[in-house]
């Protein structure tokens, strides 16, 4: 889904196509592996509950880690063989800034995996606190959208959602 942003950005800078698009596949699968994982859940929903949402969560972050240290590893050593463009530098008082700021949206992942691993809420429970927090996040703290994007936003979510559970009750059925 995000392919259709990050390899025409990557050619625009000055990466060759072909690596563009094995990258961003190559990574796509990172997706499934690390938690939250909405394909650990729809897993354990096709397997009855015989799979705990938990356990699938934890089974997949050694895997989705060390799948995201290789790709790193080689696109680094791809990257110097072949003299590939470098973004710019940035100075470690704005990287601090940056991941100070990323915080707030990373607690989305915290509440997800806390909310479960611990027990404290069911994998529904802890999705519906994240949406609330995401929003929250969303609208006070980084004010990416106004409230007047709400109905269109909202129109996009419900449309995305219907084609994800019209894929679900098929594949049940």
């Amino acid at each position: 889904s995000i392919g259709s942003v990050l390899i025409p950005e990557m050619a625009r800078k000055g990466y060759p196509k072909d690596f563009a698009t094995a990258v961003t596949v190559s990574g796509s699968v990172q997706a499934i592996l690390i938690p939250p994982s909405h394909n650990a859940i729809i897993y354990s929903l096709a397997a009855d509950g015989s799979i705990s949402i938990a356990a699938l969560f934890v089974a997949g972050v050694l895997p989705g880690l060390l799948l995201g240290l290789t790709l790193a590893t080689l696109c680094l050593y791809i990257a110097k063989k072949k003299d590939f463009p470098r973004g710019e530098r940035i100075p470690l008082k704005q990287a601090l800034k940056i991941c100070v700021d990323a915080l707030w949206g990373l607690m989305t992942m915290f509440i997800i995996l806390g909310g479960i691993l611990s027990g404290v809420f069911t994998a529904t429970e802890s999705a519906s606190i994240a949406v609330i927090w995401a929003f929250f996040v969303t609208m006070f703290i980084y004010r990416d959208y106004k409230w007047a994007d709400l109905p269109k936003l909202m129109h996009r979510t419900v449309k995305t959602l219907s084609i994800v559970m019209i894929l679900i009750g098929f594949a049940a059925a």
